[in-house]
Order: structure tokens, then C-alpha cells, then sequence
């Protein structure tokens, strides 16, 4: 949530572009491991609102937030 607001605040510092990219890449990686082992577990966003599986969907989302955070570094 802290990290939406200061994109919302149009805060472009590389620290918070490589923050978010690291915590990206950190919950990527769990991500992976739990639909590898193929556990049933809830969604990190609206899970528990909404009772949302995790699923391929979340590590492609996480991945891509990654990714875009990697390329505001550069631009």
C-alpha cells in the first residue's frame, strides 16, 4: 500500500523503483514455489474478500510489476 501511494504521489526515485523490483521478485518466487507444490492457498490481494485461489494469474502480475519497476529504473 505504501508503495502505490508514493507511485500515486509521482515520486520518482530510483530507490523505490528498486524496492519495489526486489519485493516483486521476493513474492514471485514464493508464488512459484506454492503453485509448484500445488497448494491450495488464498490470494494475497483479494483472497480473503473475495476467496480468490492463488493461481498463474498472481505470478504473472507480480512478475509484470517487477518488470515495470526494473524499466522505470532506466527511463
Amino acid at each position: 500500500l505504501a508503495l502505490g501511494f508514493l507511485y500515486i504521489l509521482k515520486i520518482d526515485q530510483v530507490w523505490l523503483h528498486v524496492v519495489t523490483a526486489v519485493l516483486s521478485l521476493l513474492i514471485c518466487t514464493g508464488v512459484l514455489i506454492k503453485l509448484a507444490k500445488k497448494e491450495i492457498i488464498k490470494c494475497l490481494c483479494l483472497g480473503t474478500v473475495l476467496k480468490v485461489n492463488l493461481t498463474s494469474i498472481s505470478l504473472l502480475e507480480y512478475f509484470m510489476m517487477g518488470l515495470m519497476a526494473a524499466a522505470m529504473m532506466f527511463w
